[in-house]
């Protein structure tokens, strides 16, 4: 280890990669940064996404959202005992603007906040085309010269995944079909994504978990967004003719590519990714092995997610 190599603050152990933008600790991974003696920043991450999700949201998806709660506080009991039925939501939440996140988290209690966190996407009712049916939404492909013939590494994969994060992220956060139909969009993908947007980064993520520290460090929620980059860099298995098996990732970069319209180095860029992508067919493929990856990161995530909704379920027994 290089004198000049920062230690993480958290585990002691490893050479720290990120640093924390609450309490600007430097940290080394994930796992640190989710870590009991950093739970104060990152539950603070996990809650700020939430409101700031709650705060954007529409009528309709406030609407939805209080639908959620009532059904939570409505699930059946099979409990006989006397005990004090617990406060119902209409009564909880009297008077409360819901334009008042903060407000609003504050009468949640604690296992519907764990459901929010678990699914921070769950009252919004907008749907991205990647899941859509109708062909008639989708981005058009982009123009890839036919010389251009990269040879994609495994690296550059890790960094395909971070781009379908944060492009899933940006149309769901800003409810857009297409990132060409925000001028906010290429600010929020400049900010996630500094490997695509400046000129001379050499960045490649070592891995998928490298990537994801990088972008939750950047309050991008990725594990909630596992299946959305499965959808967008999944091969399909039964393909029109003439299309790519991965058609949706290319139409992804595609649509990357026109939305920064004023930013030529970057359009450059996503379409050497799109030639990358273009020489990646099967399984056995760099992609392919990136999309096998993903796919076990999500197995992960699931299971926690159900751990952590059979141990609240079984304290509301208790």
């Amino acid at each position: 280890m290089a004198s000049s190599d920062i230690v993480c603050n958290l585990c002691n152990r490893q050479v720290a990669k990120y640093t924390c933008p609450s309490c600007n600790a430097p940290y080394c991974s994930l796992e640190c940064f989710r870590s009991p003696t950093h739970g104060e920043c990152s539950e603070g991450f996990y809650r700020k996404e939430i409101t700031t999700e709650g705060a954007t949201a529409k009528a309709q998806e406030r609407v939805k959202m209080m639908e959620t709660l009532k059904r939570l506080e409505e699930a059946p009991d099979d409990s006989d005992d006397d005990e004090e039925e617990e406060e119902d939501v209409d009564d909880r939440f009297a008077g409360v603007d819901l334009d008042d996140t903060d407000a609003l988290w504050q009468r949640l209690t604690p296992e519907e906040r764990t459901r929010f966190l678990a699914s921070p996407f769950s009252v919004l009712s907008f749907t991205p085309w990647w899941e859509e049916t109708g062909s008639e939404a989708k981005p058009p492909l982009p123009d890839i010269p036919a010389a251009l013939k990269p040879t994609p590494t495994i690296g550059i994969m890790h960094n395909l995944f971070a781009i379908s994060v944060a492009y899933a992220y940006t149309c769901r956060h800003l409810a857009v079909t297409s990132v060409t139909d925000s001028d906010e969009a290429p600010v929020l993908l400049t900010t996630f994504l500094p490997f695509l947007t400046e000129t001379n980064s050499t960045l490649v993520f070592a891995s998928v978990d490298d990537a994801i520290t990088s972008l939750s460090s950047k309050d991008v929620p990725a594990s909630a967004l596992l299946s959305d980059a499965l959808v967008l860099l999944r091969p399909h298995v039964v393909t029109e003719a003439g299309l790519h098996p991965h058609d949706n990732a290319l139409r992804m970069l595609g649509d990357l590519h026109d939305a920064f319209m004023r930013k030529p180095k970057v359009r450059r860029k996503l379409v050497w990714y799109a030639a990358c992508v273009r020489t990646c067919v099967g399984r056995q493929s760099m992609l392919g092995r990136v999309v096998d990856i993903i796919a076990e990161r999500q197995k992960v995530v699931d299971e926690e997610n159900k751990h952590l909704e059979e141990s609240t379920s079984s304290l509301k027994i208790i």
